[in-house]
């Protein structure tokens, strides 16, 4: 007597509900996969960190090849321009940062807000990445001797989201904030400038609908977060609850 399995299909391996909690109370995202390729996705705000989390709620179409899904494959990210303004201030030893930082909100690919965001945090590399300066409205405390807040060579911002550092000779300027994806860096055009102001013109859905976003499915994990823009299975992955 021969007993027939039924061979799984490939979506079958694939669809499902995924998050890293426990449970649907504390989880922080929690992404279900539909046989018929619909989606929905709960999460943390993915774009902007804050004390208390902000949850947000989309849905729409995922497809996948092998254990490469894709949520929302027709939708083309939206993106960030840094534009790097320079000058020479006289008469000051100082070098100068403004950051203008410019968030459009966007619901079905009409532009619904433009708003200017204070920066509360923003990391300024100047030539090499060890030479960080972490600019804040408020010096932060570390708890400990280990802690990487008393080391992060704070500078504390006036008004406008404007700096001063020691001057230096600079010839590259790296950029790296909670909305941005990676650590941008822009060259100097002349050395002898002081005064820089670096405009950030940042576009983001208000739903945090994910657009052309990768998840890697492996067994019964997938692999939501990423690094440096990229998925990074290194990181804490979602489990597969159903």
């Amino acid at each position: 007597m021969f007993s027939r399995v039924a061979a799984q299909s490939p979506a079958s391996l694939i669809t499902g509900t995924y998050s890293d909690g426990t449970g649907a109370d504390d989880a922080v995202t929690e992404l279900t996969l539909r046989a018929d390729s619909t989606f929905d996705l709960i999460q943390n705000d993915p774009v902007f960190m804050t004390d208390v989390p902000v949850r947000f709620e989309s849905s729409g179409r995922w497809s996948a090849t092998g254990g490469d899904v894709i949520l929302n494959p027709g939708k083309v990210p939206l993106q960030t321009e840094v534009r790097l303004v320079e000058r020479i201030e006289p008469a000051t030893d100082s070098i100068t940062i403004r950051i203008n930082w410019t968030v459009r909100s966007f619901k079905d690919e009409a532009l619904v807000n433009e708003a200017s965001r204070e920066c509360d945090m923003v990391e300024v590399f100047i030539n090499k990445r060890k030479n960080l300066h972490t600019l804040v409205r408020q010096i932060r405390l570390g708890t400990c001797e280990c802690d990487p807040v008393g080391r992060m060579n704070q500078v504390l911002g006036g008004p406008t989201n404007t700096f001063r550092i020691a001057r230096r000779r600079c010839e590259w300027i790296g950029l790296l904030a909670d909305g941005l994806d990676s650590l941008i860096w822009m060259p100097v055009n002349d050395v002898r400038d002081n005064f820089f102001e670096i405009n950030v013109l940042q576009s983001i859905d208000a739903d945090r609908n994910p657009r052309n976003r990768k998840v890697v499915i492996k067994g019964n994990k997938a692999y939501y977060y990423t690094r440096n823009g990229r998925i990074d299975t290194r990181l804490r992955s979602l489990q597969r609850r159903n």
